[in-house]
């Protein structure tokens, strides 16, 4: 293992990597994907499947099966087995390495969207703090934050030499990145996600051992990270009301030379 340092692999000591391996196929049920541009190439796809599916006496857990849509007037309707899959908005949203750029545009996009539902409109001037009073939900910053250290436990949790947890705690043999700084990793974001909310960087993985502890201590820790993320904004909506109202260089003094 990695004696927490999920980040910075060269303060691990060396004898710690000592075993090479070599990923040709990553062949999971439970991780396939299919896209589709239509609702009827989808529901062909998942036809298809399920009849290759059932020749090599393999079962697909419905519960396990998402249908994510992009740009669509209305949710698909998909079946399989006769029974529609669930239709979900954030589709393998723990694994995301988004960037605070992209994830307040998320925010911006969910917030907007939210509104909607609400029927909450531009001229009835409601903040983003009230849309999710009303909706009691939760920024997007803090869903994915959630998923993302939850699903960081659940590999810590897997027993050793599983693909997963090999590739969370490796670094490639062989290769090089271009010039300017590096893209944004997972571990990275994860890192970025257990300072927000307080959590030990270097004992993180003897908490996640646990999955009930580790589940209490992820929940306690975003909801103060969202409860801090609120304050801060309040404060400076507070401070740009209050900029507003400041009269035209008061508090300023100008000399002027002849």
């Amino acid at each position: 293992m990695t004696e927490g340092y999920l980040t910075w692999l060269d303060y691990v000591p060396k004898p710690k990597f000592n075993e090479s391996f070599l990923i040709k196929e990553m062949l999971f049920a439970d991780d396939a994907a299919f896209v589709s541009h239509t609702e009827h190439g989808l529901q062909k796809l998942i036809t298809r499947f399920s009849l290759a599916c059932h020749q090599f006496g393999l079962t697909i857990s419905i519960k396990k099966m998402e249908i994510m849509s992009v740009n669509a007037d209305l949710p698909p309707s998909i079946l399989i087995y006769n029974e529609q899959l669930a239709v979900v908005d954030s589709l393998n949203s723990e694994t995301w390495n988004c960037n605070m750029s992209q994830e307040n545009k998320l925010n911006t996009f969910y917030l907007r969207n939210t509104g909607r539902i609400l029927g909450i409109k531009l001229q009835d001037k409601i903040t983003n703090h009230e849309v999710l009073q009303r909706s009691r939900t939760f920024t997007i910053h803090c869903l994915l934050s959630n998923r993302r250290l939850r699903w960081l436990g659940h590999i810590k949790r897997m027993e050793p030499n599983r693909i997963p947890i090999d590739l969370l705690f490796s670094q490639l043999e062989n290769g090089t990145r271009p010039l300017g700084r590096p893209h944004l990793r997972y571990t990275g974001v994860c890192k970025r996600d257990m300072k927000s909310t307080n959590i030990d960087i270097i004992n993180w993985e003897n908490l996640a051992v646990d999955r009930v502890r580790w589940r209490a201590v992820v929940k306690k820790g975003v909801g103060t990270a969202e409860s801090n993320r609120r304050r801060d904004h309040e404060l400076k909506r507070q401070q740009r009301k209050e900029a507003m109202h400041i009269p035209l260089g008061s508090g300023s003094t100008f000399q002027s030379r002849n």
